[in-house]
């Protein structure tokens, strides 16, 4: 996971407080690369059970390759073959035993939570449109169709891990921010292997969605920016994949 906080405390700091703990009751190591300007939170979750490492260079993209460094050389050591990446937020750690599931080492490496109906009316509802069609453009540009990348979680056997750490997405002409997105169909296009997709029925944490459910101008142009970016980047790499 990769976390950035600006005040001990904030709501979603708590709420990654709350995944790593129900990580830890479920005995799943917690890996984190955390960029708070505040010590004290990195403490906080070394406290709860979480290994944790300074992030070394700014941008989404680059955190997550170094969370995924780190998860992939605890893997490596203790003897896991399944890494699984998502936003610290997100109460999935119930969801990922059914995730992981398709996960065989030799057709499937990779496998994508979808929500179902009752998932998606959790969310505020301007963000369920805006990603219900970042998913569609997602579907159209890289031939998945059933996939839901915008909910974040993906679980990864680490047969792949070499695909993620070393993607670069200035190869593609894309963006380096959701690089969690862009690889998945950069296997399937090498490999031949289709991804997974799984539904689950997680549900939005209310008090995050009662937070940023406002529908103002600033958010609405925050998803619109979003949705432009992923779109386009979606579509250019589809193109560079030979996917569309």
């Amino acid at each position: 996971m990769v976390t950035f906080y600006k005040t001990p405390g904030e709501l979603r700091h708590r709420l990654a407080l709350q995944t790593i703990g129900m990580a830890k009751q479920a005995d799943y190591p917690v890996i984190i690369v955390d960029g708070s300007p505040d010590p004290s939170i990195a403490e906080s979750f070394r406290d709860a059970g979480a290994v944790v490492f300074p992030q070394l260079h700014r941008g989404m993209g680059p955190a997550r390759r170094q969370a995924f460094f780190h998860a992939n050389e605890h893997a490596i050591r203790y003897g896991y073959e399944l890494i699984f990446t998502t936003e610290p937020e997100k109460p999935i750690v119930p969801f990922i035993p059914q995730i992981v599931a398709p996960i065989d080492g030799k057709e499937v490496f990779v496998s994508i939570p979808f929500r179902s109906e009752k998932s998606w009316k959790t969310w505020p509802a301007f963000q369920a449109a805006s990603e219900k069609r970042a998913n569609a453009v997602y579907a159209d540009a890289m031939g998945l169709e059933g996939f839901d990348p915008m909910m974040g979680p993906v679980a990864w056997h680490i047969q792949v891990a070499g695909g993620f750490m070393s993607f670069n997405p200035k190869v593609f002409g894309v963006p380096d921010t959701y690089i969690h997105h862009y690889v998945p169909p950069m296997l399937m296009a090498v490999t031949g292997k289709m991804p997974a997709s799984v539904t689950v029925d997680m549900v939005y944490p209310p008090e995050q969605a009662a937070a940023e459910g406002v529908d103002n101008d600033e958010i609405r142009q925050k998803r619109a920016v979003q949705l432009e970016s992923l779109s386009g980047a979606y579509r250019t790499l589809g193109q560079k994949l030979g996917l569309s």
